[in-house]
């Protein structure tokens, strides 16, 4: 369901944006009004990783994507500004390895990973035309992520063979393990906010957000020093929360 709610929201914004310019710049009729309340959608590329899709046939291809749903709150502070609180959620599936204690055996899997956020932001308003809450923006934020993968862990069998030990694993036997993930991070954004009839605001902008905390970009399947679980999350989250495009609707409320 909420895929489909990002498709209806990409679909909406391109709508708007399509329409007249002139309808978007308003009369000026909202001044004194001060509290907005937006959702936004993120989009990103998911070239290189599973993404929310459970049919692996869309993974790593051309169009696959990510997406992250943020709603929130955001106040007018100054004729230029503006401040906000917001809450982020996104699912999608991340690569994990196993280690069968031999590096020969070190294989892939993929595992579910949602991701919760919240954060805070300042926005400021630039140029000729623009002032809060409409025209070109640069945008500063700081979130705190907590994301969760639910990693499959088969037992190790050990078999005695002619050659001598090797080690395999258990396609049935196993246990689920709970794998989370604390992460700090920045963010920052720049874009246009539109709008229209003095209560309805359309943005897009481009996103790029830095998370702080150590981390791997490369993988070692078939190696002994392969991503540990947690690394293997981090990864996922930093690789779908660096880059992207965003779109959102907001509506200035009083």
């Amino acid at each position: 369901m909420k895929r489909y709610i990002c498709v209806l929201l990409l679909f909406v914004s391109i709508l708007f944006l399509s329409a007249n310019p002139a309808c978007a710049q308003g009369n000026g009729s909202f001044t004194g009004k001060r509290v907005l309340f937006n959702l936004s959608a993120t989009f990103s590329p998911a070239w290189f990783n599973p993404n929310f899709f459970n049919n692996s046939k869309h993974w790593e291809k051309y169009y696959a994507f990510n997406y992250m749903l943020t709603p929130s709150m955001e106040v007018i502070a100054w004729r230029y500004g503006t401040i906000g609180t917001h809450y982020h959620w996104f699912e999608t599936k991340c690569n994990y390895f196993v280690n069968l204690l031999e590096w020969w055996n070190t294989y892939s899997e993929v595992a579910p990973m949602t991701v919760h956020g919240v954060g805070c932001f300042y926005k400021q308003y630039f140029g000729e035309n623009s002032r809060a809450p409409l025209g070109w923006y640069a945008k500063i934020q700081g979130d705190i992520l907590f994301a969760r993968a639910n990693i499959w862990q088969p037992d190790i069998i050990e078999q005695e063979t002619y050659s001598g030990t090797y080690f395999t694993y258990s396609e049935t036997e196993g246990q689920t393990v709970d794998v989370q993930k604390i992460v700090g991070s920045l963010a920052f954004e720049i874009g246009y906010d539109f709008l229209f009839f003095d209560r309805l605001r359309i943005n897009t902008a481009f996103f790029a957000g830095l998370p702080l905390c150590k981390w791997k970009l490369s993988e070692h399947e078939g190696s002994s020093q392969s991503l540990t679980y947690e690394e293997s999350v981090a990864r996922r989250l930093i690789m779908h929360y660096a880059l992207g495009m965003k779109m959102s609707i907001g509506f200035l409320a009083f």
